[in-house]
């Protein structure tokens, strides 16, 4: 059972900047959220793995209204 505290991956991107764009939006809206493997992104930058892609988390109980406002804004990488 998820608890609403949890940190969940709610979307990848293929660099840092796209990332960083997707987390103001998120933050104007009043949900927190933390990016993982910025630098492994910039390094691996011509790879095509998702291996070093930017993560994007979220707490579980913003989950919903992260994908739903990601996808308003095009967001999603």
């Amino acid at each position: 059972m998820k608890n609403e505290n949890d940190i969940v991956l709610a979307a990848t991107f293929s660099d840092a900047a796209k990332a960083s764009i997707a987390q103001g939006m998120l933050e104007n809206h009043g949900i927190k959220s933390m990016l993982s493997n910025e630098l492994i992104s910039n390094i691996m930058a011509m790879g095509s793995a998702d291996f070093g892609r930017v993560r994007l988390s979220v707490f579980q109980r913003d989950l919903d209204e992260t994908m739903r406002l990601l996808k308003e804004h095009d967001d999603i990488g």
